[in-house]
């Protein structure tokens, strides 16, 4: 980007042909010193017409550079598979959110003034008064705070919750999860299992409590006059502090600021009485019921089948607007919170009272260690782990590294047909696919009556089992390896970024493929290009320009596809279980169909483009791979998540998966000792080969067909 600088007086000759010095202008709007591109100097020659004149020379321009963000760091930029909130230790002060050394400097500054005798500068909300233009965000929070509390209230008729009856854990599920990662005192009776019980509103939607303030500037409370102030969610008293008028809970508005001369209140303009607490008054006649969260199941009715999907997409824009709300209010108003406990103060100042019973509690005589709170501290989260089938089985510890987390508010709104919002996404972990069985933490497979007792298996806790499996009954996926694409509309076009990948369908990679080479499916559509496009080196110089790309299948349809049939997942539900007659004449055709499907992808990828990751299993069909950050494996920080693309083989796009063979399925298990003498074929032959089918003659080899296993007698003698 080039911008000639605008000229306000000349100072040079005409006739002169060396360099034009020249007295420039800055213009405000384009040389702006917030804007995000830096500006340098750069000189170039130019002819410029003065007057009847033709004159050239070197003219100064303001050149503007791009700016370099670091990586992962550029703003709107969402990492993949974010970490889970890191659960904090209970003895042990939280950390401050603002610098120890940035609140030190800060004092430093205000007892130098109050040397001096200098009053401290406030702005408001600090000197009392209101912020103008944050009174509409705070009537804006309470309002969604309202619709909040009644849309989660009516969504738990529809969507059942668990809550654990000795800890924190909450479920969102039609049972409860067997994840052992219970803390309860009798957690060890049950090897860390939760003891569920039916869960309520305040487990989605955790009570934070403050104390309301007539004046947060007056008496400040103490312990022994802690009963004299109501107690409200703690949301209502930061609005009502910011501006929002509620007749039962007053809040006195000053028309003259407060003074200061360091921590000292010179003039706050007189102590005023309060009035008496609202509950002391008529608690049950209270209209602003709405803004508690008791007995809030109780106040509303089910909603209709047709209503739920329009509620949940209320309640998630309501937990939206009242997270972005409070964040801003707290960037004015002070909001404190205990960082021992989960006691939270909206003032200038935390309380007195002595209430804190964590963490070396006698140490302080029960008080607080109060300092500024964060919005998790004012409005939590409360993390539950994400599931992809609420009526599916239960999630289970040994899958735990693929489950992600999710607030209680927006997993209860997504199961009940909300959008979720796109913040969430990475750690909800979206993009990976739970396994349906895990054998002892390894990928082996076996295809027999039983497992063999070969002492391979190389899982987490194998060592327990001194290198045995642990075997469970296999799927489709375990014979098909699922290896995904995303789907592009056209392939040449825009790349996929980081923060696009949910706007492509993932699909299997041969389907993919051969959609590139030719096949049309109306659900995946391909643009099918007349002219070529022209390249020189690796800039494209002529695509034909962008098409707008349709919006993905399961966006629009996903349960009434018509190609349900290209994908493995459900596949053995779809079809019933064959014949014994027909079982051969299957097995063969499968076999002729593999076959089919692996010379038929050899041939397309010598002329069809596939990228494959060297470090993981990621494959993408295409001229150029991706920039989804989705890569896990070797040194992927250093890489930033970034695939490292390379051309893919046949066996990266259609996994052969060996298995061991098996002369005898229902023979004794395979063991260790023997197991030089055993081959091995690919899992999809091996199982076509034991229901009937002929073996192509160039897995035979792999398979060591001609060697005869020895009885356990003999192999102990030639060992």
């Amino acid at each position: 980007m080039l911008q000639t600088l605008s000229t306000a007086s000349s100072l040079w000759n005409p006739s002169q042909r060396s360099a034009c010095l020249e007295i420039v202008e800055f213009q405000r709007s384009q040389l702006s010193s917030l804007s995000p591109c830096p500006f340098y100097l750069k000189f170039g020659s130019k002819s410029v017409q003065k007057g009847r004149a033709l004159v050239s020379g070197t003219f100064p321009y303001a050149c503007q550079r791009p700016k370099q963000y670091p990586a992962g760091k550029k703003p709107g930029e969402y990492p993949q598979n974010m970490d889970l909130p890191p659960v904090l230790p209970k003895k042990k002060k939280k950390p401050y959110p603002i610098p120890f050394k940035e609140i030190q400097k800060a004092a430093r500054k205000d007892k130098k003034l109050a040397e001096r005798g200098i009053e401290k500068p406030l702005q408001p909300p600090k000197n009392g008064l209101l912020v103008p233009e944050l009174i509409p965000v705070a009537y804006e929070v309470l309002d969604a705070w309202k619709l909040l509390i009644k849309g989660l209230a009516q969504l738990l008729y529809v969507i059942p919750v668990y809550g654990c009856s000795e800890c924190s854990e909450v479920h969102v599920a039609h049972s409860g999860h067997n994840i052992q990662d219970c803390k309860g005192p009798s957690s060890s009776k049950r090897r860390g299992l939760h003891s569920w019980v039916k869960g309520s509103i305040n487990d989605i939607l955790i009570p934070i409590e403050s104390y309301h303030l007539y004046d947060p500037f007056g008496r400040r409370i103490k312990h022994e006059t802690r009963f004299d102030y109501d107690r409200i969610p703690a949301v209502v008293e930061l609005c009502i502090q910011a501006g929002v008028d509620i007749p039962e809970y007053p809040s006195r508005r000053r028309t003259n600021p407060i003074r200061m001369i360091g921590k000292k209140i010179i003039d706050r303009g007189g102590y005023v009485e309060e009035p008496k607490p609202w509950r002391a008054v008529d608690p049950s006649s209270s209209s602003i019921i709405d803004l508690d969260t008791c007995g809030a199941c109780e106040r509303f009715p089910p909603p209709s089948p047709e209503d739920v999907p329009i509620i949940a997409q209320e309640t998630m824009n309501a937990h939206e607007t009242v997270q972005t709300g409070v964040t801003k209010l707290m960037k004015k108003y002070t909001v404190k919170a205990c960082g021992y406990c989960s006691e939270v103060h909206v003032g200038p100042w935390g309380h007195n009272a002595k209430l804190c019973g964590e963490f070396k509690h006698q140490w302080r005589d029960g008080k607080h260690g109060w300092q500024d709170a964060t919005v998790s501290e004012v409005f939590p989260p409360n993390y539950v782990w994400h599931v992809q089938d609420p009526k599916g089985p239960p999630m289970r510890s040994a899958l735990k590294r693929y489950y992600g987390k999710a607030p209680a508010v927006v997993e209860l709104c997504m199961q009940a047909g909300a959008q979720v919002p796109r913040r969430y996404k990475p750690m909800m972990r979206l993009d990976i696919i739970v396994p349906e069985i895990l054998r002892s933490d390894c990928s082996e497979v076996h295809v027999a009556h039983s497992g063999h007792n070969i002492q391979d298996c190389k899982g987490p806790r194998s060592s327990k089992r001194r290198g045995l499996h642990s075997w469970v009954k296999g799927s489709i996926n375990d014979i098909l390896i699922p290896i995904e694409s995303y789907h592009l509309y056209d392939p040449f076009g825009r790349r996929i970024k980081h923060e696009t990948r949910f706007d492509y369908d993932r699909i299997p990679a041969v389907v993919e493929l051969c959609i590139q080479a030719g096949v049309d499916i109306p659900e995946y559509p391909s643009r099918r290009r007349t002219n070529p496009i022209r390249m020189i080196g690796k800039k494209i110089i002529d695509r034909g320009g962008y098409v707008e790309e349709p919006k993905p299948w399961r966006a629009v349809d996903p349960s009434s596809s018509s190609i349900i049939d290209l994908d493995t997942c459900g596949a053995c539900e779809r079809f019933p279980p064959p014949s014994p007659e027909d079982v051969p004449i299957i097995a063969q055709e499968t076999m002729n169909a593999h076959e089919t499907v692996q010379t038929g992808v050899t041939k397309l990828m010598k002329k069809y483009t596939v990228k494959a990751c060297g470090y993981c299993s990621e494959v993408h069909v295409g001229p150029w791979g991706h920039n989804a950050k989705l890569c896990g494996e070797f040194k992927h920080q250093w890489r930033d998540g970034k695939h490292g693309w390379q051309d893919a083989t046949v066996s990266e796009v259609f996994p052969p998966n060996y298995v061991w063979h098996v002369q005898d399925p229902k023979g004794p298990p395979m063991r260790s000792a023997l197991k030089r003498y055993y081959g091995k074929a690919p899992a999809v032959v091996e199982l076509c080969m034991q229901a009937g089918a002929q073996v192509p003659r160039r897995y035979k080899p792999m398979m060591r067909l001609d060697i005869i296993v020895p009885e356990s007698e003999e192999a102990s003698l030639v060992a």
